[in-house]
Parts: C-alpha cells; structure tokens; sequence
C-alpha cells in the first residue's frame, strides 16, 4: 500500500447541517488516517458543488423528489408539527422511506467520482433507506468495490408498523448479503443482526460485523465553571413521537414540590427545542428552551448546565446509548440516565463514574436520582469520572478501529487486481 486507497462516504448527514446524524460521517471522514486513505465524501445539498475540507473532498448534490418529506426539527406550533409528523407518516407508509429520492438522485455522481478516483472503498452510513439501497447499487455496478455498511441505527427495530419492518428487514437482508462488513454502534446491534436471520443472496454468512461506537469530537471539559444560582438539567437532542416522557414529568414535578422550588431555583433546559411534545401546564414555568447550535459551539453550551438528562422510555430496542450520551461524558457535569439499567447507556454511565442511573419505570428511583443530584449541586460535589473510560470514547479512538481494519482487509482483499468495469 504504497500510494493512499480512495475512499467513498455516502451519508444524507454531513455538516454543516445540524442533525445529530451528521457527526458520525464526519469523524470518518476526518479520523481516517491520512497518511493511508484519500476520502470524498458524497452527501445532499441545496446545489451541486466539490471543495476540499481539511484533508478530505466533500461533493453535494440536490435530491429530487416527487413527493417531499416535511421537516418535523422546526421550533413550531404544536398542531403544525403533528400534521407535518402525519404527512410524514403516511409517506413512510406508502414508499417506505422519506427520502426515496436520495437513490436516484446520488447514483450518478457516485458512479463518476468512483470511476475518476478509482475508489476502491465504499462506507454508506445509514440512514435513510435509500443509502442502503445506493450502496447496493454500487456494489452490484462495481463488485470489486469493498463496501462497508455503516448502520447509525438500527434498520428493523424503529419501524412503527409491521408491513414497514417487514419492507426494511428485506432491505436490511439484501445489505447483509452483499456488504463485505458492517458496522453498528453497540454490540447488542450485532447479536440484533446475527439474529435476524441469513442474508437474501451474495454471501453464504453474514459479513463481517465490527462494533464502531459513537463518541465526543472535542477537548473534554474537565473543570467548567459554576454558572448562576438556578439548579439548571439540560436535555440536548429532541424527544421523538415514540417517546413518552409522562414518568420523567411526573417525578420532576414531584420532585419540584418536595424541594420547595421556583422557576428562578430550577430550570429544565432543552437544547434543540421539542414544539413537538407536549408538556404539562404546571411544568411549562420550569421549562425553557433554545434551539439547536453547531457542533462546534455544544460543548460551551453544555458547559453552561448544572447536570445533563439522558431518557430513553423504549427498552426493547437493546443497544441505544442515545445520541448525547457521549458529548455529556466530556464535560464534567453529572449525568442523570433515565434508561434500561441493564444496557449499553447504563454501563457505559456506570464505567465511567458520570452520575446516576435510574429505571425510567420506577419513579421512586428517579425521585431519589433527582434528589441526589440536587443536593450534590448544592454543596458543590461531582462524582469522581473516570477519565481514561472519557478518553476512550473520543471519536477518534473509535474511527481508529475502523481503520485498522480496513487497512488489515485491504492487504488480504487485493482489491485492485481487478478493473473497474466500464462505463
């Protein structure tokens, strides 16, 4: 491997936009060593255009739909927002992805930079849907391509009908038996894959399955400042329709008429705003919202909170451990994880000594977290983290492993004896 290997990453999420999914897809693109690979990455925008960031190539192109999905992440009025959630419903129901047109729209431009770069590296990184489905594609136009499907989140298990996890786990199965390897955010993902079945066609066995964890990608805070006299718990992300954060509401209104606390003494702060969940009329006094910031500027903002809040109501989907979990690590301000007590996010809050778990169905064991977490803020206490379990957790050192094994397949693979086939 004298010269560097052409990479290719097809992801929809890639900054500057401000979705949580675009931070994944970037790592890879700037973690990827260097010195052995030469990135592009292929994402959507508003016009087509090519420039160079840092050491990589980022190419958009705009997506053409017949039908359009709606932006449910607006700061909005309620009744906005559910009809936008309907519409967005009923489209998933009848193409099952909202973003069909990413498919046809990238294909093209895919093809070219494969062909003028010789790529010899595919990473897809769902979702949506249509990735997969490019990825597919591609493999199938230039098997000599080593593709590597990247899986956020689970394909199958976020499915809200049976008819639309039945379509997906076909999907999922034609990935399964064309990828040369998948990776997925938490080992419960893969037990999830290895048990979902035998893929439809391509391979025997399933690929080969690595476990690349989400992470933090700046300098962890490890002394930020105490800022005010209001007891301030900050929710960054958004709480989904699937989401039912009744017993969170509950407990924390318990929790504010045990304590004796005003509006000026407590704040729950959502970072990113939620027009989408209703929350209740005694609580709203307590609730403040702001809307979502870049990346670059989380950590200061993060900064600015007493204690972090990490909920998670679904516990049959195994492997989640949310989309902050990670950026709460690197600032030293504890953690309060609603969640499986059992599962990856528990552990991991756990191991590093970052704050308190509690089963999200016991309130009695959010009220004693609550009242924890308080009084430890009031005389100034923070648990002692574990900063090497922090460090770990640095997307760079998760990209590496991706990398390592690239680099190791790669020289087995003997991906440019062949040609890539004509035009």
């Amino acid at each position: 491997m004298a010269s560097r290997i052409p990479v290719l990453i097809i992801s929809k999420y890639f900054p500057p936009t401000l979705h949580v999914a675009a931070q994944r897809p970037a790592a890879f693109a700037r973690y990827l060593d260097p010195t052995r690979f030469q990135v592009h990455v292929l994402t959507v925008g508003p016009e087509r255009a090519s420039e160079v960031i840092e050491h990589f190539t980022v190419h958009r192109v705009p997506v053409r739909q017949w039908v359009p999905a709606m932006d449910t992440f607006q700061k909005e009025a309620r009744y906005k927002h559910v009809l936008r959630a309907a519409w967005n419903y009923l489209l998933r129901q009848v193409t099952t992805d909202l973003y069909y047109g990413i498919h046809d729209s990238l294909l093209g431009e895919a093809e070219r930079i494969i062909r003028e770069q010789n790529v010899r590296v595919l990473i897809t990184t769902y979702g949506p849907p249509a990735v997969l489905r490019l990825g597919l594609s591609l493999k199938k136009r230039f098997p000599v391509l080593l593709w590597v499907s990247d899986l956020r989140d689970s394909l199958v298990q976020a499915a809200d009908t049976r008819l639309l996890q039945a379509r997906l786990r076909r999907i999922q199965r034609k990935m399964l038996g064309h990828a040369d390897g998948v990776t997925v955010v938490s080992a419960p993902m893969i037990d999830g894959l290895r048990e979902g079945g035998a893929p439809d066609s391509g391979h025997l066995s399933l690929p080969e399955l690595l476990e690349v964890r989400n992470g933090y990608d700046f300098e962890p805070i490890r002394e930020p400042e105490r800022r005010g006299t209001r007891f301030t718990l900050a929710f960054a992300g958004t709480l989904y329709q699937t989401t039912n954060p009744q017993r969170f509401y509950d407990a924390l209104l318990a929790f504010i008429g045990r304590q004796g606390l005003m509006p000026h003494e407590f704040c729950l702060w959502v970072i990113g705003g939620n027009s989408g969940m209703p929350v209740p009329e005694r609580l709203r006094p307590y609730v403040e919202t702001s809307s979502r910031v870049p990346y670059r500027e989380l950590p200061l903002a993060l900064a600015g909170a007493s204690a972090f809040l990490v909920l998670v109501d679904d516990y049959a989907n195994r492997g989640t451990y949310t989309g902050k979990v990670f950026d709460y690590l690197a600032v030293n301000r504890p953690i309060l994880a609603l969640v499986d007590p059992t599962d990856v996010c528990a552990a991991l809050v756990n191991e590093a000594n970052a704050g308190y778990v509690a089963d999200y169905h016991d309130p009695e064991a959010i009220g004693q977290a609550l009242d924890r977490l308080y009084q430890d803020w009031k005389i100034g206490t923070l648990p002692e983290r574990d900063w090497s379990v922090v460090e770990s957790s640095h997307r760079r050192h998760q990209v590496d492993r991706l990398s390592s094994r690239l680099i190791d397949r790669i020289r087995t693979a003997a991906i440019f004896s062949a040609a890539l086939p004509s035009p």
